[in-house]
């Protein structure tokens, strides 16, 4: 995983809906995305695990902590 770039825009952040908001731009690898999807479950909420899924979300956190939000 790799996350190249924060840009800081009027972007769209729903269908036809546009704001001020962060575009995060993340690589996966191709085993990166089938370890996401392999413990995705769309009915269960709590699915990917947190073991999973909070090294993804630190690193966004992070990213955008060095923009400097």
């Amino acid at each position: 995983m790799f996350i190249e770039r924060v840009n800081k825009g009027h972007v769209q952040v729903e269908d036809g809906v546009y704001d001020e908001a962060f575009v995060v731009t993340l690589h996966l690898t191709e085993a990166e995305v089938q370890q996401l999807l392999s413990e995705y479950v769309p009915e269960t909420a709590t699915t990917p695990g947190v073991t999973t899924c909070r090294p993804l979300v630190r690193s966004i956190c992070a990213k955008l902590k060095e923009h400097g939000n």
